[in-house]
């Protein structure tokens, strides 16, 4: 599972941009940044992300760079900061994660409330 790198890729190729040409044009290594979207390194620090959220054309504050350092986040095996800071919703995590080891599914709408609560918390 690589989503961080196929959303970078996925950006990248809606500017019509090969990766050599894209990392040249951005000064951006283009054997590292191969590796990031091939998911075989760990998404970079966040100031390297603003970054590449720049080359890509990602505006800040779009639902684009939410998922970019959301995407980031997960591939690190983190909680996005938005998310830990939020005292209630944290306090739930364990019930949440007992619940999906033990095999249980959660609804639809249980799935869409949690999704609520952790928007709440941007």
């Amino acid at each position: 599972m690589n989503m961080f790198g196929d959303f970078l890729r996925k950006k990248r190729l809606e500017l019509n941009k090969g990766l050599r040409t894209f990392c040249l044009e951005n000064k951006l290594d283009a054997s590292n940044y191969s590796k990031i979207e091939r998911g075989t390194v760990s998404p970079p620090s966040r100031e390297r992300i603003e970054k590449f959220a720049e080359s890509l054309n990602i505006k800040e504050n779009s639902d684009d760079w939410y998922s970019l350092f959301d995407l980031a986040a997960v591939a690190k095996k983190r909680i996005p900061d938005y998310v830990y800071n939020n005292e209630t919703f944290v306090s739930t995590l364990p019930l949440l994660f007992r619940k999906a080891d033990t095999g249980e599914h959660y609804t639809k709408e249980e799935l869409l409330k949690i999704a609520e609560d952790i928007g709440k918390s941007r």
